[in-house]
């Protein structure tokens, strides 16, 4: 081992128990601790959310299957906005709202009582302000360039109501040809990530 990697050791040591530190802290600590690091929450984006339904691809099926879903909800203001309405875009095929739901011809199934099930998620991080100087970590204090950015999270299925064969990677290859996601991506500094689901 090189000796500047072990010269790492005694920062990296310093940095862990202040890490520890901060996970031992109660709810009103950490936001005493935020303020002081001058973390403004009016700048988090905030998301309008609404029931809905997704068909899960561990549904193993052609069949529509929905499992209940809180899904981006089609009324949207303030910070985040613009990415929420980005984002439920993208994924308008591959969620249902509850007007969506209640037109489902008969036969179709919504299983409700499914609780913290683990969709597949696209998160899109649209880049508001590049940092110009260096700001210090809330939990280390170590001074680093942190960018603003609106991040927005959502979840999304096989496509509906008619699944057919779809697969998580036939859906991600759907929605990243979609023109919406080439106008979001071709932004400098604009990011994203798509996480499968967890059966």
């Amino acid at each position: 081992m090189a000796y500047k990697n072990i010269a790492k050791g005694v920062s990296l040591a310093a940095d862990h128990a202040k890490y520890i530190t901060w996970l031992n802290l109660d709810t009103a600590g950490r936001q005493q601790a935020l303020a002081a690091s001058g973390y403004a929450p009016a700048k988090k984006a905030k998301i309008a959310r609404e029931v809905g339904a997704i068909i899960p691809f561990n549904s193993g099926s052609s069949t529509a299957v929905f499992y209940n879903a809180r899904i981006i909800s089609a009324t949207q203001n303030g910070v985040g906005a613009a990415t929420g309405n980005t984002l439920r875009g993208l994924l308008a095929n591959y969620t249902m709202n509850e007007t969506e739901i209640a037109a489902l011809a008969a036969g179709s199934i919504v299983l409700s009582g499914i609780k913290k099930y683990k969709f597949a998620s696209l998160t899109l991080k649209a880049l508001v302000a590049a940092a110009t100087a260096n700001s210090p970590s809330r939990i280390t204090g170590r001074q680093y360039k942190k960018n603003d950015y609106d991040s927005v999270t959502a979840h999304f299925g096989k496509a509906a109501p008619t699944p057919g064969s779809s697969t998580y990677s036939s859906v991600v290859a759907l929605i990243r040809a979609e023109p919406e996601f080439g106008s979001f991506t071709a932004i400098t500094g604009n990011r994203y990530r798509f996480v499968p689901e967890e059966s």
